[in-house]
């Protein structure tokens, strides 16, 4: 695994058909206590309610210069219920899970069985 030395690096964030370097300031999270990364980016006056996106939309933040630039986080947008249009909040695959509602009850099973069923609720493949 390669190293980079990033002095004063920029941030690209991409949402739907938008790419946006400028007019940003991106806040991330990562542990391994919390199941989901996120990131927010809070939009500047100028690019507040420009933007067109909703919730579900496909988005990623990267950081780095000119064209090298390495993923910080791939995922959704999350849209609350109050000031969504100053600020994006992308959470990374895990909020697909997070959405899930079991109202199932499940007898003679197998644990596979279980994740299985889980995973066909958020809408993701078996094969991945």
């Amino acid at each position: 695994m390669g190293y980079k030395k990033l002095i004063s690096p920029e941030f690209r964030v991409t949402v739907g058909d938008y790419e946006v370097t400028d007019g940003i300031e991106v806040e991330c999270f990562s542990s391994k206590e919390s199941h989901m990364d996120w990131c927010r980016v809070e939009l500047s006056p100028q690019l507040q309610g420009v933007l067109k996106f909703k919730d579900m939309d496909e988005a990623s933040v990267e950081l780095g210069y000119e064209d090298d630039f390495d993923s910080l986080i791939d995922g959704y947008v999350r849209c609350g219920d109050t000031d969504y249009w100053k600020e994006i909040m992308i959470k990374d695959d895990m909020m697909k899970l997070d959405r899930v509602t079991i109202k199932a009850s499940f007898v003679d099973c197998e644990p596979q069985d279980v994740i299985r069923y889980v995973l066909a609720c958020a809408g993701i493949p078996e094969d991945r």
